[in-house]
């Protein structure tokens, strides 16, 4: 039997493979060579698949370029990998183990040191700010 995928041009399967999902795009990858090599071949896909490490999802409705996007997410990985937050605020009384750092849950992110900080990394696709 022949696979015609085989005989398609990587450019032509890369754009094909640019409108699946997430996990089909990861699905797919684990067909065939053609897959794999038109998936790895993708600029654009490998920045939908990159945000999926860290739990986020690339979001094309956002109307920003792919450009923007990719140095949006890589300043949110930096921010995060840091722990950088925008500004300082203390919480008195609170009970922690001191010296950890965690997240809250919904994009928020926790340090506890003598207080605790919260804050978020925020977004560019969505439009969310760093705040704290």
């Amino acid at each position: 039997m022949v696979d015609l995928t085989q005989k398609l041009p990587t450019e032509l399967l890369a754009e094909i493979l640019g409108h699946a999902s997430v996990p089909d795009v990861l699905r797919f990858k684990q067909v065939n060579r053609a897959f794999r090599d038109a998936i790895l071949a993708s600029p654009f896909i490998q920045h939908k698949i990159e945000p999926l490490g860290a739990g986020l999802e690339y979001n094309a409705a956002a109307g920003i370029s792919l450009a923007d996007s990719k140095k949006s997410f890589l300043q949110y990985r930096s921010n995060l990998n840091s722990l950088r937050p925008i500004e300082k605020r203390t919480v008195d009384n609170l009970r922690s183990n001191h010296g950890s750092d965690s997240k809250a849950g919904g994009g928020v992110y926790a340090i506890v040191e003598d207080s605790i900080r919260l804050f978020s990394l925020g977004s560019a696709s969505r439009r969310i700010p760093y705040k704290e």
